[in-house]
C-alpha cells in the first residue's frame, strides 16, 4: 500500500476515533461534555487544520461551566443526531460540520418553541459591541436586526432570563 492510501487510512481511524469521543462526551454530565469538548476541539483543530474552531475553544476557555447555557433540548438534538451519522463524517468536511453542530446546540441557549419564520431554531448570543443579546437562526434571522455583527460571544445563563428547568 502506497504512503498516499496509508495516510487515507489513518486519517479516516482518526474521524471515526474522533467521532467516538463526541458520542461518549454527550454522554456525560455537563463538566465532562464541556471538559471533553475543550480536548476533542483543540484534536480537531490540529487534525483538520483549521481555525473554524478558534470560536467555540474560546467560549469555553473563557466562560464557567455554570454559565454555559447547556439545555436539555440541545444536548437531545445532538445525541438524536448521532443515530443519522452517515460516512460523511468520514472527511474533513463533514467532521468540520459536525463539531460546529454540536457546539452550537450543546454550548447555545436554544427552545424548541423559539423558531423563526422558517422554522430554524434560534441560537443565544451577545454582541460585544453594544452587550445587547440577540439570537440567530440556522437561516441567517437575526433578532433584533441592529446586531448585524461579526463580533459575538455565546449568551451567557446569567445573560437570559429563562426558566432553570431548561438547563442540563
Amino acid at each position: 500500500m502506497g504512503d498516499r492510501a496509508a495516510n487515507a487510512l489513518n486519517f479516516s481511524s482518526h474521524l471515526r476515533l474522533l467521532d467516538q469521543s463526541i458520542q461518549q462526551a454527550c454522554q456525560k454530565d455537563k463538566i465532562n461534555i464541556i471538559a471533553d469538548f475543550k480536548l476533542i476541539l483543540s484534536t480537531a483543530k490540529q487534525l483538520l487544520k483549521t481555525d473554524e474552531f478558534d470560536f467555540w475553544i474560546d467560549q469555553l476557555h473563557l466562560h464557567s461551566v455554570d454559565e454555559i447555557p447547556t439545555t436539555m433540548y440541545g444536548l437531545d438534538h445532538v445525541q438524536r443526531s448521532f443515530a443519522y451519522s452517515t460516512s460523511d463524517i468520514l472527511n474533513r468536511s463533514g467532521m468540520v460540520g459536525r463539531l460546529k453542530f454540536c457546539c452550537e446546540y450543546l454550548f447555545t441557549y436554544l427552545h424548541p418553541d423559539d423558531c423563526c419564520e422558517m422554522q430554524s431554531e434560534f441560537h443565544y448570543y451577545v454582541d460585544l459591541s453594544s452587550e445587547m443579546v440577540f439570537k440567530e437562526s440556522k437561516m441567517g434571522v437575526v433578532e433584533p436586526r441592529e446586531c448585524l455583527t461579526v463580533k459575538r460571544r455565546v449568551a451567557l445563563i446569567s445573560d437570559l432570563s429563562v426558566d432553570s428547568s431548561a438547563w442540563f
